[in-house]
């Protein structure tokens, strides 16, 4: 053999093995690795309480990147435990969205301390599995509201606010109720459906006028559910019951505030969640099988697999529903439309053709192109033909639901006349331009994920009427022919609240009233001292404040100050009083040097000292800060956290510095340290809203990719300085030390 040849055989060897071991690399990374792959969601935090919490899993490889495809429905496995319970009353369903990612829904029946949330790829704990939900994790049916209703949006995440309660409310410059509860009744209660409600004292009344006023209990149940979640300010108002808006006057002329499940161009009603999109919400895994959930897995065949026709069913509501389906019977090979029920026109079946039988709403989405036309208001089908993977052709239209003001034509759905007159040219648009319609019926898709899920209806209902009640000049009233409306019984599995038994259950109104009696009392349940802590060749000043009765000090939280500050910052004093009238040791104190490395080891030395006083039998030790301060607890929890499991067992991040101002790109060298804190600490967050150095977007993604446990709570309109414009200081305090005490007390229970 010729050397010629065998050097070409052999480099077809070495290219053979070369090729060989590249697929087996490509095939090893496309192996699902259980540590990358991401989990994350309100489901995972113990304080959003929702009828079916959720969170969501992204299959990612061993490669670092996302699936996009489904590896299996049976992929991830779910288990949700308590420790304290053989067995848990919990509905788990792992819904597979076809994309690489799972939707993982449970309903609790029943209120459990300390879930295990486990998810399970092979047997193998996934992500930083187990979750645990520290404390009390109420269930649907439990009565236990959040007294403080910006502590509450905090933990459902709520937006700042919403574009179309602004715009509804700004109409009323005040509402008078005393005038209002005269007036509605006589202008529309005899041909009108209205429910008249008032709540008070965090219950619910209500007085109904005409005859068909079943749909009440749509009210009723979405009333009765927030204030099982959270207090509601007192206030009064109307809701019709009918598909209709009512108000018809301009606004230059006396209007009255009426609440309906639909608003339109030329009428000014306020304007709430459909009662449709309620009642899925709140039956979710209950009496429903159609709700923004269940149709992220039910969403038809993929793209290029889905029928190029636009798709609709539906009932004679509308002149242009039918003027659609003789369209259709015009363009079988562009419109597949058919109706299910006449009951507004004659049914004439030479021009509409027969009816047909229902057809399964997810089975719509084996279509690429989803109509959708109003029927006697806006059609309330939208939000879940908007969470398919079909595209919208949306009519326009003069009515509109509570979240069209974020929608936008072009970018969530493709637009249609209101007289239907161009539906074969954007069907035709949308054929020839396959790739941008699919696009847009993702971002649609995207939206509804977004802005339609439970807690954003939650917390829509519940700045709706926090609004509203601050417009009220004269004091709500339960009014002669108004009922009680009670909460469901649940005897069978009831809930023992804890905040009627910790201090938190301090009523709004009664907090200036707490305030100015605490500072009489205060002084009585601890005792406080200055102390000097060695640190090196010189001395740290600090000040202790721990209960009258040391004998029930075993827990301490070691606090210090932002840049420039020192241990006298009147939050640091107030919350140092709060925790040691709470039974909780605090140590503050003073370092004045600005290099971060410095103030680690004054800390360290600081904490040292406190391990070394004899007089108190600490077992649990949380360190903390504000700004600059909480940067150097978290570091040194981190060190610590290296050495020993049990150095400490948490970090209190008051006003964590993300960036300094307009320097946001420096966001992930400061929260470097929060995110290497390991899986067993517990971690709280205390930030303002306001804050121009943690902008909340940057520091919620920050969030998810720490493995501690975390808490967050947003001061509404708080600054760096957690001062709110408008508030007193005061008040501000207190809610922030109210916080911090519960959290605290849920890491001790």
């Amino acid at each position: 053999m010729s050397l010629r040849i065998f050097s070409c055989l052999l480099l077809l060897f070495c290219l053979d093995i070369f090729r060989h071991e590249v697929l087996l690399g490509a095939q090893a990374d496309s192996v699902l690795s259980a540590a990358q792959t991401l989990v994350w969601g309100p489901g995972l935090e113990t304080d959003v309480v929702l009828p079916a919490r959720f969170f969501f899993i992204q299959a990612v490889d061993g490669s670092g990147t996302n699936l996009t495809t489904s590896p299996g429905e049976k992929t991830f496995e779910v288990k949700i435990e308590s420790p304290a319970e053989q067995f848990t009353r919990i509905w788990i369903q792992v819904l597979d969205r076809h994309d690489g990612s799972f939707l993982v829904r449970y309903r609790m029946y029943a209120t459990y301390t300390d879930l295990h949330i486990n998810v399970l790829l092979n047997n193998k704990h996934v992500a930083q599995s187990p979750f645990i939900l520290k404390g009390q994790v109420y269930h649907e049916g439990c009565d236990c509201p959040q007294t403080s209703g910006s502590v509450w949006e905090a933990h459902m995440h709520c937006p700042q606010s919403f574009p179309q309660i602004e715009s509804d409310l700004a109409l009323y410059a005040v509402v008078d109720p005393d005038r209002n509860a005269d007036e509605i009744p006589k202008r529309f209660g005899q041909r009108q459906s209205l429910c008249h409600y008032t709540i008070k004292d965090n219950k619910v009344y209500v007085q109904t006028y005409g005859e068909h006023v079943g749909f009440r209990i749509f009210m009723d149940s979405i009333l009765l559910s927030i204030t099982r979640k959270v207090r509601l300010p007192d206030l009064e108002f109307f809701v019709n019951l009918g598909d209709w808006p009512l108000e018809k006057r301009k606004p230059s002329e006396r209007i009255h505030p009426i609440f309906s499940w639909c608003g339109s161009n030329n009428t000014r009603d306020i304007v709430m969640p459909t009662y449709d999109l309620t009642e899925s919400v709140l039956e979710t895994m209950g009496r429903v099988s159609l709700d923004m959930l269940s149709v992220q897995a039910n969403t038809g065949p993929p793209w290029p697999e889905k029928n190029s026709t636009a798709f609709w069913r539906g009932r004679d509501s509308r002149q242009e529903r039918l003027e659609l389906v003789k369209l259709s019977r015009a363009h079988p090979d562009s419109i597949n439309a058919a109706f299910t029920n006449f009951f507004f026109f004659k049914h004439d079946e030479s021009l509409y053709g027969p009816l047909v039988k229902h057809v399964s709403f997810f089975d719509f989405f084996k279509y690429k192109y989803q109509i959708n036309i109003d029927g006697t208001v806006a059609a309330y089908r939208l939000p879940y033909l908007l969470a398919g993977n079909s595209v919208v052709l949306k009519q326009d239209s003069g009515y509109y639901e509570h979240f069209y003001y974020g929608l936008r034509p072009w970018e969530h759905y493709i637009p249609v006349r209101a007289d239907m007159g161009d539906l074969l040219e954007k069907i035709q648009w949308a054929r020839d331009h396959d790739e941008e319609a699919k696009q847009i019926g993702l971002a649609g898709q995207q939206f509804a994920r977004t802005n339609l899920m439970g807690n954003s209806i939650f917390c829509y209902y519940y700045q709706l009427y926090q609004g509203y009640a601050k417009l009220q000049v004269t004091e709500p009233k339960v009014r002669e022919g108004m009922e009680l409306v009670e909460q469901p019984s649940d005897d069978l599995f009831p809930c023992s609240c804890h905040r009627t038994r910790q201090w938190m259950s301090v009523k709004c109104s009664e907090v200036a009233l707490w305030i100015s009696v605490k500072k009489h009392l205060v002084m009585d349940k601890f005792k406080a001292e200055t102390v000097k802590v060695p640190f090196g060749t010189k001395h740290l000043d600090a000040a202790l404040c721990f209960p009258s009765s040391v004998t029930d000090v075993h827990t301490a939280v070691i606090l210090t100050h932002g840049a420039g500050g020192d241990m006298n910052f009147k939050h640091l004093v107030s919350l140092a009083h709060a925790l040691a009238s709470d039974s909780f040791l605090c140590l503050r104190f003073t370092c004045k040097g600005l290099n971060l490395g410095y103030r680690v080891k004054a800390y360290r030395a600081v904490l040292d000292y406190l391990k070394s006083q004899q007089k108190f039998a600490i077992k649990h030790i949380f360190v903390g800060g504000r700004s600059m301060g909480c940067r150097a607890a978290a570091a040194l929890a981190r060190q610590l956290s290296d050495e020993s499991e049990d150095a400490v067992q948490g970090v209190i991040c008051l006003s964590f510095p993300l960036h300094p101002p307009g320097q946001k790109h420096v966001h992930q060298q400061r929260s470097e340290d929060l995110r290497g804190l390991p899986e067993h600490m517990s971690v709280l967050c205390v930030s303002g809203t306001e804050d121009n150095m943690c902008d909340r977007v940057l520091f919620e993604g920050m969030v998810k990719e720490m493995k501690a446990q975390v808490e967050v709570f947003w001061l509404k309109g708080g600054s760096h300085g957690l001062t709110v414009k408008g508030r007193p200081e005061e008040s501000v305090l207190e809610e922030v030390n109210l916080h911090v005490i519960s959290w605290m007390n849920k890491q001790a229970a």
